[in-house]
């Protein structure tokens, strides 16, 4: 009986010291663990910190996007307006030339009118010296009609000037709104990367300049049609242009293209923030889920070894 009861106790003494082997060995994996999640923890929040990050330059690529698309709409707004006052300056132009050369014909033929005058004046003076008779009251006529005369001659000459003024003001005026045209397009150009359209008002500007040469030679109002149709072809070009601007593929070295590379250099950033982020939540539940498992497999364990503790020291 001895012997028997003997056995019995070296059998719970193997069984209790298996379980102490048991326990320690899961507390080891237990720490292991713990340190694998604290570990896990800092990774996800660095990788959710990046996410954040990623997400907030995708938004302001966006925004840049957003602004360059409403730049190229004011461009346009502007290339209107100037293209506007471009056709109401160069119809104000050639008006203003043409009264010049009027002008300038009607002061040539005031001055040879006032210069009759002006001799029929002294011939009368000189018959009148050489004592023909010729009435006082003609003589008064003439020397009214030789002042008269000059007093033309000098408002003509001063209208005249006024003329100069005039066209060298709205001469003035179309070069400032050429220049505010075609700084528009070049904007534009510069903006969506289309050559095509700063080829063409180049060309268009050439076509310009030479009918505005044949302008001042006197040429007929009419020859304006040409370069107004040429600045609507343009400008519908560009709304063309205008109505795909953000559905094309930009030249690279344009202004959408520079913020199209950036928004698609944001969105992948942002992809891959999102991957790494969600892969490293992945793993930190995987590990929180093994860490719980461990803490039930051990608190069950360590319940055994109380009760198998208790029971031997009852033996």
């Amino acid at each position: 009986m001895t012997e028997k009861k003997y056995g019995i106790n070296e059998r719970k003494k193997a069984d209790l010291a298996s379980l102490i082997d048991d326990v320690e060995t899961l507390e080891f994996q237990q720490q292991q663990q713990q340190a694998v999640v604290e570990e896990l923890s800092l990774k996800a929040k660095e990788f959710a910190e990046q996410l954040v990050e990623a997400d907030g330059k995708r938004e302001q690529a966006a925004i840049r996007s957003d602004r360059v698309i409403d730049a190229a709409s004011h461009v346009r707004s502007i290339m209107h307006k100037a293209s506007m006052v471009k056709k109401q300056t160069s119809r104000s132009d050639a008006v203003t030339s043409k009264t010049l050369t009027e002008m300038k014909k009607l002061v040539q033929q005031v001055i040879f009118a006032a210069d009759l005058v002006n001799r029929l004046v002294l011939m009368i003076q000189k018959k009148k010296s050489s004592g023909a008779l010729i009435s006082s009251e003609l003589s008064r006529v003439l020397e009214g009609a030789s002042t008269d005369a000059d007093t033309a001659v000098t408002a003509t000459l001063k209208a005249l000037s006024t003329c100069h003024t005039a066209v060298a003001a709205s001469e003035d005026g179309t070069r400032l709104t050429h220049q505010e045209l075609h700084q528009s397009i070049e904007l534009y150009a510069m903006i969506s990367g289309d050559k095509n359209i700063l080829n063409e008002v180049q060309a268009l500007q050439q076509r310009i300049d030479e009918k505005e040469h044949a302008l001042h030679q006197g040429t007929d109002i009419s020859d304006l049609a040409e370069q107004e149709t040429g600045i609507m072809a343009l400008m519908n070009r560009i709304e063309i242009s205008i109505r795909s601007f953000d559905r094309t593929d930009p030249d690279d070295h344009s202004l959408l293209g520079l913020v199209s590379q950036a928004d698609q250099y944001t969105k992948q950033e942002y992809e891959l923030a999102l991957t790494a982020s969600s892969y490293a939540n992945r793993e930190l539940e995987e590990a929180k889920a093994k860490l719980a498992q461990t803490s039930l497999n051990l608190e069950s364990l360590e319940a055994g070894l109380s009760a198998a503790s208790a029971a031997a020291a009852l033996i």
